[in-house]
């Protein structure tokens, strides 16, 4: 695959190649940059290349996974400048989520709500001492949620310096409902029979990611004078290993 990739951009003239004669030089610029494209592919985030090589710059100009920049000191100074800013924006959004009355924390909690009421719940680790049982997840309702500086993450949008996007985890807690159907052995009849059933509630504790894209961001407004859309990809979780057991009244039948 990386020797298709090479060829194709020796042969197109394309960065870091370009229409130049000793363009075969450039087969080991070419690999370093196609590695590094690989890597931030594969892991979701975005490289940054320090080279005074035009060919790095329009490789880097042209890919949707780096971002050149023409030495090092350009490197780190870019680094200081987001490093301080993602601070700022880190302790708004973090002010904000933890405040009641705000608008974000209001449409954070509609979406935490909506994420674990439409979550797939497995409730196969329940069980009863007294037989078999079959238990089905029919409801969810979150119940608090709260967070923690270092669950929070913050990245530049590419090519708008007002576009950010925040990653939040939070620690929700919910409250579970599963109806269980009852099962026992008839060892006369040798044949099992429905024992009835009933409904019950258990609590869960999981951690769910949150993305907040960040528009027209301004640091001297508080977050609810920003646009903030939220994404939270659907979750799948598991009850704990909870027993339940039938109530059979105080006469025992």
């Amino acid at each position: 695959m990386l020797a298709s990739d090479l060829f194709k951009l020796y042969f197109a003239d394309a960065a870091p190649f370009g229409k130049r004669l000793d363009k075969k030089s450039e087969f080991p610029d070419a690999t370093s940059l196609l590695l590094l494209e690989q890597f931030a592919l594969e892991n979701k985030t975005k490289g940054i290349v320090a080279s005074g090589d035009a060919g790095w710059t329009a490789y880097a100009e042209a890919s949707a996974n780096l971002y050149a920049v023409r030495s090092l000191d350009e490197l780190a100074a870019l680094f200081a400048a987001t490093s301080d800013h993602a601070k700022a924006l880190k302790a708004k959004i973090l002010g904000a989520v933890n405040e009641a009355g705000s608008a974000l924390r209001a449409q954070l909690t509609e979406a935490l709500r909506r994420h674990v009421a439409e979550a797939e719940w497995d409730a196969s680790e329940l069980h009863a001492s007294s037989g078999r049982i079959e238990a089905e997840v029919y409801d969810a309702e979150l119940a608090e949620y709260s967070f923690e500086e270092r669950d929070i993450g913050v990245w530049p949008a590419e090519g708008d310096p007002a576009t950010w996007v925040v990653e939040l985890t939070a620690l929700v807690k919910a409250t579970v409902h599963v109806s269980v159907a009852f099962y026992i052995w008839d060892s006369v009849d040798r044949e099992e029979l429905s024992f009835g059933g009933e409904s019950f509630s258990f609590p869960a504790e999981v951690e769910v990611e949150a993305f907040l894209t960040c528009s027209d961001v301004q640091l001297e407004a508080e977050p609810d004078a920003w646009h903030i859309d939220i994404d939270i990809a659907n979750g799948s979780y598991s009850l704990e290993d909870f027993e339940v057991e039938q109530d059979l009244g105080d006469d025992g039948r």
